[in-house]
């Protein structure tokens, strides 16, 4: 008889553990009494089962099909199978591409027990593998590459890995010079779905939002009293009505004094507010202040002045001498600063866990929006959509396209400006 096979899941409320075990030799007429006995040994531990369908029977990835006396295997996919694949086009290193190509390879080879099922799969993989738009020629040479198996060695000298974020160009001549001294280096992609995707973080209601104009009416008169707080809006009302009641010197306090009655104070709930325009104050686009002119790391200077092709980018410092003067931690230049709408952070190095600190003593602390460029793991790092990422875009034509798109639409490059503000 063609065994059954029966998938256990075993749950403790917080999660369950999957695992399969095949049971034979028991008739078709007990099969539901097996199942039922199974189910009553635990609460805990529950098993659902899977039967032969035609002759057919999914275990993992492989399809077992029962014919004939005999038993058939082919590679077995889910009904709800998309064929999506990493993208040749997606940023990702072209090893972790060529990975996806000869690891399906293999387990066709592995699974498929004929030389029709196996030219069937094949043809099958060809199809996906150019619905993702990998070239003939590129799957050519890694379906056709030799497998080859890691044998142990002692007398072998160790290899040490290295794990780099992935930064096209870059990453593969690193991986170069690495490997005489038996260095493997392991590429992590910068950018992930959950990312780019996931953002757990609710959203404020209006009045506990920072940086805003806010009017408060007085309860008792006409009068009103206009004011900006960078702080939450909340709290201010509150010390507002705080300084009224303990006679505080403060314009509600001598408001309340010149009305004689003692009555007048603020409203509790009359009064409007408006986010502050950050971006009306700005009349420049991009700034970069550096004083390191000749640096090895990611091309700066390079960037800078490809950049410049698109867009406006004013290099300050004494890397120009043409630039308006600026010196560091003086008035003139955080005046000059707080024209822009974008500065340039970029890393002088290559270090995960280290940010430059351009982004905020530079970026942040002048109200504009960093551009950031470096093997920094931003994400865990800086705050949540403060900056942009010039890896995330496919160009720097593609970049600078956004950087106008921000520039001449002020409430997009606002919200930007006051996410740190509500971190």
């Amino acid at each position: 008889m063609f065994s059954k096979s029966m998938m256990s899941s075993v749950g403790s409320g917080s999660g369950s553990v999957d695992f399969r075990i095949a049971v034979s030799g028991v008739r078709h007429d007990e099969i539901d009494a097996f199942h039922n006995h199974l189910n009553e040994q635990n609460t805990d531990i529950q098993f659902t089962r899977e039967v032969e369908e035609n002759g057919k029977l999914p275990f993992l990835d492989c399809l077992v099909s029962h014919n004939d006396n005999s038993l058939r295997t082919t590679v077995y996919r889910k009904p709800t199978h998309t064929d999506r694949l990493l993208d040749e086009s997606s940023y990702n290193p072209t090893s972790h591409k060529a990975t996806t190509i000869r690891t399906l390879t293999r387990r066709a080879q592995l699974v498929c027990d004929s030389t029709d099922s196996l030219s069937d799969e094949n043809k099958y993989l060809h199809r996906v593998f150019t619905k993702n738009n990998y070239n003939n020629d590129f799957i050519r040479r890694n379906t056709h590459r030799p497998t080859t198996t890691t044998e142990t060695n002692d007398t072998a000298t160790p290899t040490t890995t290295a794990t780099i974020p992935y930064i096209k160009g870059m990453s593969e001549n690193i991986s170069r010079i690495l490997l005489p001294f038996n260095i493997r280096v392991a590429h992590k992609p910068i950018t992930t779905l959950r990312q780019l995707l996931t953002n757990v973080k609710d959203k404020d209601e209006p009045r506990n939002r920072q940086g805003t104009i806010y009017k408060i009416n007085c309860s008792d008169c006409q009068a009103s009293y206009i004011g900006e707080t960078g702080r939450n809006l909340t709290t201010r009302l509150t010390e507002h009505r705080r300084a009224t009641r303990k006679g505080c010197r403060n314009v509600s306090h001598y408001h309340r004094q010149q009305s004689f009655s003692g009555l007048h104070s603020p409203g509790r709930s009359d009064y409007t507010f408006t986010e502050r325009n950050i971006s009306a104050k700005k009349t420049r686009l991009v700034a970069w202040a550096t004083s390191h002119c000749s640096s090895p790391a990611f091309l700066r200077e390079q960037f800078a002045e490809q950049l410049q092709l698109h867009i406006p980018v004013d290099i300050l410092g004494k890397c120009n001498p043409k630039a308006p003067r600026c010196p560091r931690l003086s008035t003139e230049c955080d005046e000059l600063l707080r024209t822009y709408k974008f500065y340039l952070a970029i890393e002088n190095g290559l270090c995960e866990d280290y940010i430059t600190e351009k982004y905020s003593s530079q970026a942040l602390q002048h109200d504009m929006v960093p551009v950031v460029m470096g093997g920094a793991n931003y994400p865990e790092l800086a705050i949540p959509k403060s900056y942009m990422n010039v890896l995330h875009f496919p160009s720097i034509e593609k970049l600078a396209l956004y950087l106008k798109g921000l520039d001449q639409n002020s409430s997009a490059y606002n919200e930007r400006e006051t996410t740190k503000l509500n971190c």
